[in-house]
């Protein structure tokens, strides 16, 4: 996948190009690259938020994750 963030974007200096690549090795690893590039100094922090069920059925304990 890929993003192109003009300059100015939410006011941030740069055209920003990014790429990412979701890759499952043949070890079942989900490995996860970014490349990024831009033309001028500008803030970026590429991250992932994905959950995984390793119970392998919906669990109550993934919707509970922070609440009392």
């Amino acid at each position: 996948m890929s993003y192109t963030s003009v300059d100015g974007e939410e006011n941030y200096p740069g055209n920003l190009e990014v790429k990412v690549t979701y890759e499952v090795t043949d070890q079942s690893e989900l490995v996860i690259d970014y490349v990024a590039t831009t033309d001028k100094a500008t803030i970026i922090n590429l991250t992932n938020h994905a959950y995984f069920n390793l119970e392998g059925h919906v669990s109550l304990k993934l919707f509970m994750v922070g609440k009392v």
